[in-house]
């Protein structure tokens, strides 16, 4: 097996290479697989806040090559990179929610005769988001793409899902397919004695009509005429620039976005998974397996991904995963206890690992042939346990504390309450909070307005972290079990030396020192943008 034989001259079709995960395996393929031919990235155009139109290529050459993902090759190839990699980057305009994904018929036929290889990285990532647009993102591009790969000459397809598609059940979770959903919509009805739709077809055409009759409901009349009365108010009570329909709109627009997260959770949660983004996700992997036929395809499922091992360097971070907004908020003293069972595992992979067991999927699979699902995870062969992510970020931040003022912020020993515990002080610290900032408001004096403003940063943040925890807190009370026989498989088939060139061997990892020597400073230097590691 030789991932470096099978990738030279192939031509690759990557969706989300602009994501937090296609960024590192784009910078992999460019340092390690200069040989590949081409990669056409599908990326959409947007209209930025002024209005501008931003096409594809500029995306591509404005956001994606100035990543600091690239900052090895850019150092290797100085002044010529961008020329050098926009010979191998090639920006295709489209629309994963689209049928032909955006494109032309000539030009869909077009790319169906040259690629090789088709890496599905994009989908919409957010835990509860409103859940037609996880529906589109997910589900529903997973058949565009299921579809375009399809009429590939002799393409591999790499579909990448999460580890949590296993739904709310604890235990070991097998590396393996899982139930078709006509299976599951049996199995559902015997454990609950509730009838769901009973084909995949069914299921997905329910959440479309649920969609259309929540923004039905949000421009009924009675609603409308509750939007006016509220943003009337509103312009008498504290006054605004925005006129009196730009308001009502974006009452309106709050509104729905709320039901339609609401009724994302709730219908997810009826299915037996925590969450909207694992329950698309689910949903996804049975579009696909319905629709492959004999394509060869593999369905990769990383486990929580986070900040790399090695490459592009330790430590790289997109932007804010799972960990970071709680390890931030505890290092600047804003969680002072977490509703978490410690002795739980909780699987972390870095992001290197998932990019480098993507390319040694995609050879195996194009030997292969047929479906195969491989798990990313560390928790069967190197088990992270949640207290352990505890004492290495405690001792991190008092060898290293944040600063506030000028002042070290003091980091406290968490006791591990339960979540209405945790929720019940919070709320508290909240009321108090929401006192102070009234009682300065109305004090004339500047320091009371710094004051004022202070607070109102600090409970925001509040805000935003009791949010994620909530969101987040089925995934650190409960142990899942990933087996990694075949992901194990995958890397014991390779040589030496390739096995140094795209490590994913877990256990590898010392955990502490990652913690401590690796992922936190890369918070501090991606994230937070923080050079010094002794300085917060």
């Amino acid at each position: 097996m030789s991932i470096t034989d099978f990738f030279r001259g192939k031509v690759l079709f990557i969706t989300g290479g602009t994501a937090f995960l296609g960024q590192p395996l784009l910078a992999k393929i460019l340092t390690a697989l200069p040989e590949v031919e081409k990669i056409y990235l599908l990326i959409r155009g947007r209209t930025d806040t002024s209005g501008k139109r931003v096409s594809a290529q500029e995306r591509l050459e404005n956001e994606l090559l100035t990543s600091d993902v690239f900052d090895s090759l850019r150092r290797l190839h100085g002044e010529n990179f961008d020329a050098w990699a926009l010979q191998k980057l090639i920006a295709v305009e489209g629309e994963l929610t689209h049928e032909r994904l955006g494109f032309s018929d000539l030009a869909y036929q077009q790319f169906q005769d040259e690629v090789d290889v088709f890496i599905n990285i994009a989908g919409l990532v957010q835990f509860d988001p409103p859940f037609d647009d996880s529906l589109w993102g997910n589900a529903l591009a997973a058949k565009h793409v299921v579809n375009f790969a399809k009429g590939c000459q002799n393409a591999v397809f790499l579909h990448i899902s999460t580890a949590y598609v296993c739904g709310d059940k604890p235990g070991r979770v097998p590396e393996e397919l899982p139930l078709p959903y006509e299976q599951y919509a049996v199995q559902h009805e015997e454990k609950t004695g509730v009838a769901i739709p009973a084909t995949l077809s069914d299921e997905i055409e329910g959440l479309l009509s649920l969609s259309t009759e929540i923004h039905a409901e949000a421009d009924s009349p009675e609603n409308m005429a509750r939007f006016q009365g509220e943003a009337e108010q509103q312009q008498k009570g504290v006054g605004t620039r925005k006129g009196l329909a730009a308001q009502i709109e974006e009452l309106k627009a709050e509104w729905l976005e709320n039901r339609l997260v609401e009724e994302g959770l709730k219908h997810a949660r009826s299915r037996g998974w925590n969450d909207t983004y694992t329950y698309m996700k689910f949903l996804a992997e049975q579009v696909v397996m319905e629709l492959r036929g004999d394509l060869p395809t593999a369905i990769i499922r990383p486990s929580i991904i986070e900040s790399s091992f090695s490459e592009p360097e330790p430590g790289w971070l997109g932007g804010f995963r799972m960990c970071e907004p709680l390890i931030v908020g505890f290092g600047k003293g804003r969680l002072p206890d977490f509703p978490a069972d410690p002795d739980i595992i909780l699987d972390i992979v870095p992001v290197d690992f998932v990019v480098n067991a993507i390319l040694a999927a995609a050879e195996a699979t194009a030997k292969r042939g047929g479906i195969e699902v491989y798990h990313v995870a560390t928790g069967t062969q190197n088990p992270l346990y949640f207290r352990g992510i505890f004492e290495a970020t405690y001792e991190y931040f008092v060898a290293y504390p944040m600063l506030e003022d000028g002042k070290p912020v003091a980091v406290p020993i968490w006791k591990y309450p339960t979540l209405e515990e945790f929720q019940r002080k919070l709320d508290s610290r909240m009321r108090m909070a929401n006192l102070a900032i009234r009682v300065l408001g109305k004090l004339p004096i500047r320091a009371a307005k710094r004051k004022r403003r202070q607070l109102a940063l600090k409970l925001s943040g509040v805000k935003t972290l009791l949010h994620y925890i909530r969101i987040y807190a089925p995934y650190t009370r409960t142990n899942f079990e990933f087996e990694t026989k075949k992901m194990c498989g995958l890397y014991d088939a390779l040589s030496p030396i390739e096995q140094q060139r795209f490590n994913f061997d877990v256990s590898r990892i010392h955990w502490k020192r990652y913690f401590k020597e690796i992922h936190i400073p890369g918070i501090k230097k991606h994230v937070l943008k923080l050079e010094d590691d002794t300085n917060g």
